[in-house]
């Protein structure tokens, strides 16, 4: 019995406890554009050269947690579709095109630090990790 009454007690204290950390959710739905370019080198023969640029799409679920008006974590899963165009390659001078399409999950630490009565200064950081799916 004493120790149903422990663990209801430390259940109610934990249970209270997750009410004071109010954490305010916001999602969202972004659609856009990319347009991505590449820079290519071989550091043996010392050739380079740029790929001109080709147009994709993303479509991107987000997620803001906000623990207070000074930091908040920021998440989303991506669908891109990345690429470029090179006029002249080792096939020669056809051109070859380029796309691949990924899912990308970012992870976002921000920092709102105030400046003025309404405006912030953002600073963000954080990892995320890719994988492609397909590609022509």
């Amino acid at each position: 019995m004493k120790r149903l009454i422990i663990l209801w007690l430390a259940f109610g204290f934990i249970h209270q406890s997750t009410y004071a950390q109010d954490w305010d959710f916001r999602y969202g739905l972004k659609l856009g554009l990319s347009a991505p370019s590449y820079h290519l080198s071989n550091i043996k023969t010392g050739t380079s050269r740029e790929a001109s640029r080709t147009y994709g799409f993303s479509l991107t679920g987000t997620i803001e947690a906000a623990r207070n008006n000074y930091f908040a974590i920021q998440s989303g899963l991506s669908f891109q579709m990345l690429g470029s165009q090179l006029d002249y390659s080792e096939f020669g001078s056809t051109p070859v095109t380029q796309r691949t399409f990924w899912l990308q999950l970012p992870v976002n630490f921000i920092a709102k630090l105030p400046l003025r009565d309404s405006s912030n200064f953002f600073l963000s950081a954080g990892p995320y990790g890719a994988i492609g799916f397909f590609g022509a």
